[in-house]
């Protein structure tokens, strides 16, 4: 008697579902397939690109512009300007190993 008065009134008070046809849900089928496909895509370019360059610091940035100074990419003049430029991210770095030392 009460599952018959709550089916009865369930059914009274839910709107009927829409029916799709075979056409549209193909289409969301296709749809979610090539979101997930493109989302998958899209984090394994993410994980590639963060291990191909992990963060420099100064010394090897510095380091990287020396083998270019010595492949003859960059002259004596470029590669002392470009040291001046570093020299206080260099020395900055330096104080802040020498302090977690201690």
């Amino acid at each position: 008697m009460i599952y018959s008065s709550l089916e009865r009134s369930f059914l009274i008070s839910s709107a009927p579902l829409p029916e799709f046809s075979l056409t549209t849900w193909a289409m969301a089928i296709a749809g979610l397939i090539i979101f997930v496909a493109t989302s998958m895509y899209v984090f394994h370019r993410l994980k590639v690109a963060s291990k191909e360059e992990p963060f420099l610091g100064p010394h090897a940035i510095l380091s990287k512009f020396r083998d270019l100074r010595d492949k003859g990419a960059l002259s004596d003049e470029e590669f002392r300007k470009i040291k001046l430029l570093m020299a206080d991210k260099i020395a900055g770095e330096d104080n802040n190993a020498s302090q977690e030392e201690q």
